[in-house]
């Protein structure tokens, strides 16, 4: 199996840092942004995190771990895949995870392939006012079998790598369903409120009829950053009898470049989306039947 040209200057890029044992750019970051702003669990969703890491059928097997230091507060492992057929399928596929936790407001990451794993180190953070830091872990024995012969010129990884409570964390369906539903019940009334205000904020600030203000980058950037909170808090939704919800995600996620935050996302189709859909989203919100109640 060749070695496409990412995974060759990825591979080149490990060997360089290991013989000159220089601090990895995303440690760096991590420094200084958690010297600036505190790393706080409270700001992790683990709503995301149970949705795109740990119920998806992209890994064999995959579970989360909080842990108490501030560098590394949410620990992901997942055991490789057999159909990943090369550390280029890998990075994607740890990306892509990684992109679906990460706020919009602000994230950094980058993979390092070490001979146990792959680990993606990442940060992010919802505001200017607090973050959150970890790691993404793939490995397993078909890890193995993907690096092949490259193995060799990996460095050990700088921590202790251990799979064995993946196995130890998996619980059996009605233990995992019980223990994920007393962890939402218990976040409800905040992602209900937090939900309505961002919607009502979208509605207020769209009908007063501005298009125009989108030429602004600053208030451009406002009504994306307001969506994009929006759109985390309807997974949460999605589950609570809000019918219509996962509709309303998957249009407003269509729209080319909105996932990603990007600077080509077409804003028409943003902002008519916002017009028609958000006040139905927010009718929706308030209207719907709760099994838990409001706050």
């Amino acid at each position: 199996m060749g070695l496409d040209s990412a995974s060759q200057r990825l591979l080149t890029r490990v060997a360089l840092e290991s013989s000159v044992k220089i601090e990895p750019m995303i440690e760096s970051i991590i420094k200084q942004v958690t010297s600036t702003i505190p790393a706080t669990e409270e700001c992790i969703c683990m709503d995301d995190v149970y949705h795109y890491f740990c119920s998806t059928n992209v890994w064999a097997k995959a579970a989360a771990f909080k842990r108490d230091q501030a560098d590394c507060l949410l620990e992901l492992k997942g055991i490789a895949p057999s159909n990943i057929a090369s550390i280029h399928d890998l990075l994607t596929l740890q990306f892509a995870t990684w992109h679906e936790i990460a706020y919009a407001h602000f994230e950094a990451s980058s993979v390092t392939l070490y001979k146990e794993a792959s680990v993606l180190r990442f940060i992010t953070a919802p505001d200017n006012k607090s973050c959150f830091t970890g790691r993404i872990v793939i490995g397993g024995e078909h890890y193995f079998r993907v690096v092949g012969k490259r193995l060799g010129r990996l460095p050990a990884a700088p921590f202790p790598v251990d799979f064995t409570d993946v196995e130890e964390s998996l619980l059996s369906a009605s233990e995992a369903y019980a223990r994920n539903e007393l962890a939402r019940k218990a976040e409800h009334p905040r992602r209900i409120a937090n939900a309505i205000q961002t919607a009502e904020r979208i509605t207020d600030y769209t009908s007063a009829g501005r298009q125009g203000d989108l030429k602004s980058r600053l208030l451009r950037d406002a009504l994306m950053f307001n969506l994009h909170q929006l759109y985390r808090e309807c997974i949460h939704l999605e589950g609570r009898r809000y019918t219509g919800v996962r509709e309303w995600r998957e249009r407003l996620r269509a729209v080319p470049g909105f996932t990603q935050m990007s600077d080509s996302v077409e804003m028409e189709a943003v902002w008519s989306l916002c017009v028609t859909e958000v006040p139905e989203l927010l009718k929706l919100i308030k209207s719907a039947p709760d099994e838990w109640g409001r706050s």
